[in-house]
C-alpha cells in the first residue's frame, strides 16, 4: 500500500537529477539530488541517539530525504513513522527511498508545512518527535545561494520557535523529543524548550575531535518532565589519527 502523501502528482524528476546513496544499515538506500541540499551527518547521529520504544508512533519534522525515518525504522522494526516535508521535491525522494526500501507499511511521508499540522492531527497524537531544525537567522551569517539549502538551514520557511512549538503540540505528556543543534547555541535552545513545555532530560555533546571545541549537541526533551538533566559522555567523530570514532562508525553497520 503506497503511503505516500502529495499535494499533487506532477513532481517527478528526470533520474538523472537524483542518485542512490547506500546507508550500510542492513542495505539501506536513499535517494538524494545530486547537487542540491543532501542528508549530513547530523541526521545520522539524531536517528542514533534517540530510543523508540516498541509501537510508538514517531513524528520527524522536516525529513528532508527521509533518512532518519529510514534509520529508525531499521533500529526499531515496531515504529509507526509519520515524515514530514514541506519541499514537495524532498517529499517525493523521500517516498521513493520509503518504497525502494520495502518500508511503506511502517513510513509516511507527509509533504505539508509544519504550521499547518494542527489541521491535520490533534494535540498529542504522538510518542516521539525528531528534528534537524534550521539554525541560522535571516540576519546573521551567508545564506547560501541555493535556495532548498538556505531553507533547510536557515529560519526561512520555519524559526526554531516554530519547529518546537509543532513538536510540543504534536506529543502526547510525557512524550519525547530529540533534536540535533549547534552546541554554540545551546543556551537559546534550553531556553526555548522550556517555553514550549519541553524540559531538557538528556545531552550528548558532539566533536570532531579531541582537543577541538563541541560542534553539535544532541537533546532529548520530555514534554511536562521535571528538572533533571542526564549528560552523556561525548560522542568523537574522528580519532587522534584522524580516522573515523569507533563509535561513529558503528552508526553505519
Amino acid at each position: 500500500m503506497k503511503k505516500l502523501e502529495l499535494q499533487n502528482t506532477d513532481l517527478f524528476t528526470s533520474l538523472n537529477d537524483d542518485e542512490i546513496e547506500d546507508l550500510h544499515r542492513g542495505g539501506l538506500k536513499v535517494i538524494q539530488k545530486k547537487d542540491g541540499y543532501r542528508f549530513s551527518m547530523d541526521a545520522v547521529l539524531l536517528a542514533n541517539f534517540i530510543t523508540v520504544k516498541r509501537n510508538e508512533r514517531v513524528a520527524d519534522l522536516g525529513t528532508g530525504c527521509g533518512v532518519i525515518p529510514l534509520i529508525i525504522a531499521f533500529r526499531n522494526p515496531t515504529a509507526i513513522i509519520t515524515a514530514v516535508e514541506m519541499d514537495e521535491t524532498a517529499g517525493r525522494m523521500a517516498g521513493e527511498s520509503v518504497e525502494m526500501n520495502d518500508l511503506s507499511d511502517q513510513i509516511t511521508i507527509v509533504v505539508k508545512d509544519i504550521k499547518d499540522l494542527g489541521n491535520a492531527y490533534r494535540s498529542g497524537s504522538f510518542d516521539v518527535v525528531t528534528t534537524n531544525p534550521p539554525y541560522g537567522r535571516l540576519n546573521s551569517g551567508r545564506i547560501n545561494p541555493d535556495p532548498k539549502k538556505a531553507a533547510a538551514r536557515h529560519e526561512i520557511s520555519g524559526t526554531l520557535d516554530d519547529f518546537l512549538q509543532c513538536a510540543s503540540y504534536l506529543l502526547k505528556y510525557r512524550g519525547r523529543l530529540a533534536l540535533v543543534y549547534p552546541a554554540a547555541m545551546l543556551a537559546d535552545l534550553i531556553v526555548r524548550l522550556r517555553e514550549m513545555n519541553l524540559e531538557p532530560k538528556r545531552m550528548q555533546t558532539v566533536y570532531t575531535g579531541k582537543n577541538r571545541k563541541a560542534k553539535l549537541v544532541l537533546m532529548e526533551a520530555v514534554k511536562g518532565g521535571g528538572r533533571e538533566l542526564e549528560l552523556l559522555q561525548p560522542l568523537y567523530i574522528y580519532d587522534n589519527h584522524g580516522n573515523y570514532s569507533k563509535e561513529f562508525e558503528a552508526m553505519y553497520r
